[in-house]
């Protein structure tokens, strides 16, 4: 893909998501701005208050100072959830109408200075939270996180959306890029092994992963039978890998074949996601 044509289309689906997500965030009552979210000590006004400090942070916005150490909550873990949560501690008055107007106000923002960078600047090194990366790769890291913040607001209020399409696929593909080190570091898959993930829907394709010192994604089916064969939903798979449910209760939706002990392995150390 060319250089120029990756960022159009970054760009094209992160604007794409915002304006999803602030579809979603009109139809929301204020019972349900309030409710608890599938993320602990967080609520549905909550997640939005996150996406909307981390795209300010992205416009030159200041992060705000609060009255106490945020890192005495149980569920700041990190460095990055302290950051996190200074924005939602900040936005917590606020309210739903005061939030959309400054959901929608940001990411129109946030649209128009993507829309003029360079070349140059998209491909700049820039620090994301994995660590040093280029600003269009960490952009893409932004499509995800606001596509899978999009899953647990829909998943906290049931109000399910569409997860298929070149946008949701964009965004799968941040996971899919990881699942060697799933494979590798995290499922300790032998030496010369090879796992089959086969999605079955809403996003349906077929991948593999590798393992020749180190476990990667490889170009095309290999010639060798598989080592195992995990058949899942994309749905569930992600939300496998951002931790929103317990692999212990959901045995019943995936399918392990060949190997199961490795699939089983894999499934259970999905959760790589900060």
């Amino acid at each position: 893909m060319p250089r120029e044509l990756e960022r159009a289309d970054t760009v094209s689906f992160l604007i794409e998501q915002w304006g999803t997500l602030g579809q979603l965030l009109d139809t929301l009552t204020d019972d349900e701005w309030a409710a608890e979210s599938v993320l602990p000590g967080w609520s549905v006004h909550d997640i939005v208050s996150h996406v909307v400090g981390t795209e300010l942070l992205l416009l030159g916005s200041d992060l705000p100072t609060v009255d106490f150490d945020v890192r005495e909550l149980e569920y700041v873990r990190n460095d990055l959830a302290g950051i996190n949560e200074r924005w939602v501690q900040h936005f917590r008055d606020k309210s739903p109408t005061e939030m959309r107007m400054l959901f929608a106000e940001t990411m129109d923002r946030r649209a128009e200075a993507l829309k003029a960078m360079t070349i140059e600047e998209w491909y700049a090194p820039t620090i994301g939270p994995a660590g040093p990366t280029e600003y269009g790769k960490f952009m893409l890291m932004r499509l995800f996180d606001c596509w899978v913040h999009e899953l647990d607001i829909r998943d906290s209020v049931d109000k399910p959306g569409d997860e298929s399409g070149p946008r949701a696929e964009a965004a799968f593909g941040t996971i899919v890029n990881s699942l060697g080190y799933i494979v590798g570091r995290r499922a300790h898959a032998p030496e010369g092994s090879v796992v089959e993930f086969d999605f079955t829907g809403p996003i349906e394709f077929t991948t593999y992963v590798g393992v020749q010192e180190k476990a990667r994604v490889l170009d095309k089916a290999p010639e060798e039978k598989p080592t195992t064969i995990v058949r899942i939903s994309s749905s569930l798979f992600v939300r496998l890998a951002c931790g929103r449910v317990d692999p212990e209760q959901v045995w019943d939706d995936v399918e392990l074949l060949r190997d199961q002990g490795l699939g089983a392995a894999i499934i259970r150390n999905l959760n790589y996601v900060p």
